[in-house]
């Protein structure tokens, strides 16, 4: 094991609940939106919008400042503050399916029922590890710039290799109680991607890993801030007030449009 996957990262007081938003109505489902301490929820409104029938928590990252914890590494691993928010929250959630937001997730649409399964779906789909004849690991996938973070996996779980994008995460409640299970807090401890760590415990544990299906809606998930330049597509669809889930939208509409 690398030097850096020996960081012991805290998995208990790690966050705070910033607001808690409860549906004026019956409410469908719950979402947690993860934001850290100087980022503001610029795209709540707009989802709000489309979406009254969700109880909402925010939720924030208080390791950088109270624990003195880099903060990059708390931007890798967001897993470990939902996972801590489920083990403290989860018997006061009336939902079965729970929506996973980071703040920057601008989403213009209605979240269907349909999007939710018996175990998790991801925007951007999954990837599992293969074998070539030389015992060589690699991602059956897009050749991803995070592809490294597969040598932090312990040797147990190498097998089971998954990624996914986790920015924007449907989760049901069997999905996050097993990962949530006290046997896995040496993993959660780890400095390991939360879109490799998660996935993996969850393929480990025969938890449906289901891929997002074009009907559901538009998606359009980057590496790098939306903007003019870069996503042009993005920008004419916003101008149309067409429905999707963009990430990472680091401005408002407004301003991204002017």
């Amino acid at each position: 094991m690398n030097k850096e996957n020996t960081f012991k990262l805290p998995i208990r007081n790690t966050y705070k609940v910033v607001s808690v938003i409860l549906s004026k109505d019956e409410s469908k489902f719950t979402t947690v939106i993860l934001k850290h301490d100087t980022a503001e929820c610029i795209h709540l409104d707009t989802f709000l919008r489309y979406n009254d029938d969700t109880d909402i928590y925010i939720i924030e990252d208080v390791r950088s400042n109270l624990l003195d914890i880099d903060q990059y590494l708390c931007w890798k691993s967001a897993d470990t503050i939902l996972r801590n928010w489920w083990i403290d929250n989860n018997i006061k959630i009336k939902h079965d399916n729970i929506l996973f937001l980071e703040y920057d997730v601008l989403i213009n649409m209605k979240i269907k029922e349909q999007m939710f399964s018996d175990g998790v779906r991801s925007t951007f789909g999954y990837y599992y590890l293969q074998q070539k004849e030389n015992n060589e690991s690699f991602l059956i996938g897009p050749n991803w710039y995070w592809n490294f973070e597969i040598s932090k996996i312990p040797l147990k779980l190498k097998s089971s290799t998954a990624t996914s994008q986790f920015s924007a995460s449907f989760f049901s409640r069997k999905s996050l109680d097993y990962v949530a299970r006290p046997g896995w807090n040496s993993f959660y401890k780890m400095d390991i991607l939360s879109d490799i760590r998660t996935a993996t415990i969850l393929n480990y544990g025969n938890i449906t890993l289901n891929e997002w299906e074009d009907d559901l809606g538009y998606i359009l998930i980057d590496h790098l801030p939306i903007s003019k330049e870069r996503h042009p597509v993005v920008i004419e669809r916003l101008k149309g007030n067409e429905p999707g889930i963009y990430h990472p939208v680091k401005q408002t509409v407004e301003s991204l449009l002017t």
